[in-house]
């Protein structure tokens, strides 16, 4: 199953990006995601970091990652935007919003209902 998380600002994708590869579970099945450039424009943008996972462990591994990514002082207001596959649920948080441990409950809620499909 992918998982992909979209960040609303470039600099923080590439922060969470850098994160997941760091982490020695999940980082040989991180990548990014890329857009088709929009006209008038060059080149393509990351839009996503896409995680490939199993299920059970995998995805508790990756839920807890988001969660302390999300908990480092950056000074910029971050909301993710969570996918599961290609066209499944998706989810937005906003961390200014939602506490860190509840964070990592609705990833959880949301990949154990893509492991139930």
């Amino acid at each position: 199953m992918d998982i992909a998380v979209s960040v609303n600002d470039p600099a923080l994708q590439e922060s969470l990006l850098d994160w997941l590869r760091g982490d020695p579970e999940l980082g040989p099945a991180v990548r990014k995601r890329y857009a088709a450039p929009k006209p008038g424009e060059l080149g393509t943008i990351a839009d996503a970091v896409v995680i490939s996972v199993g299920s059970g462990g995998a995805l508790t591994v990756l839920a807890s990652a988001v969660k302390a990514w999300v908990q480092r002082p950056r000074g910029k207001h971050v909301v993710l935007r969570v996918r599961r596959g290609e066209s499944g649920e998706e989810t937005t948080i906003d961390a200014d919003r939602v506490g860190s441990d509840d964070i990592e409950t609705i990833l959880d809620r949301l990949f154990r209902e893509g492991e139930s499909a």
